[in-house]
């Protein structure tokens, strides 16, 4: 997702108003922040940008990881072993993948495969984003049926908490 980010909201990061509008975004992270981008050389070349640009700004995090690539495919495989059959998993299911490794207790929101809500209301591939859904990406790239199904059969079984109503905060 970081790569999206950077290519659209941050236009590659190639001046200094992107690059300062970006730091700003991440200061919100304050002490941690870890960045996986092996999913594709492009994705590792964002990865690389966003890096040197936090480097060169007056933010402090304590900690600034950088995800092995063997990570990325350990957890790739794992969702594969469960049914996934897809060109490479979503971000979503990447880091709800690496929440269970983690994590004694994981409680999912936001996660919903569909183009519309259960009222009909159409939603957007990104919640960040103010554009329509974009099926065709969806079904190139992804499958978010089968990483759906995954998490319901998680549910299931009480191995995660999924969410799938309004947020009432």
């Amino acid at each position: 997702m970081l790569g999206v980010k950077i290519q659209g909201r941050y236009n590659e990061l190639q001046n200094k108003k992107d690059k300062s509008k970006f730091i700003a975004y991440i200061k919100q992270y304050q002490s941690y922040l870890w960045i996986s981008g092996f999913t594709s050389l492009k994705s590792f070349e964002y990865t690389k940008l966003a890096m040197r640009t936090i480097r060169r700004s007056d933010m402090k995090l304590k900690i600034l990881l950088l995800g092995h690539p063997t990570h990325w495919y350990a957890m790739s495989k794992f969702l594969s072993n469960r049914g996934l059959n897809a060109s490479y998993a979503s971000t979503g299911a990447y880091w709800l993948s690496s929440a269970l490794t983690m994590c004694d207790k994981v409680n999912l929101y936001g996660f919903w495969p569909f183009s519309t809500d259960q009222n009909g209301k159409p939603l957007n591939y990104h919640y960040y984003e103010n554009s329509a859904p974009l099926v065709e990406k969806i079904i190139k790239v992804h499958r978010f049926d089968q990483e759906f199904s995954i998490i319901i059969d998680l549910h299931m079984k009480g191995i995660i908490q999924l969410h799938v109503n309004k947020c009432k905060c």
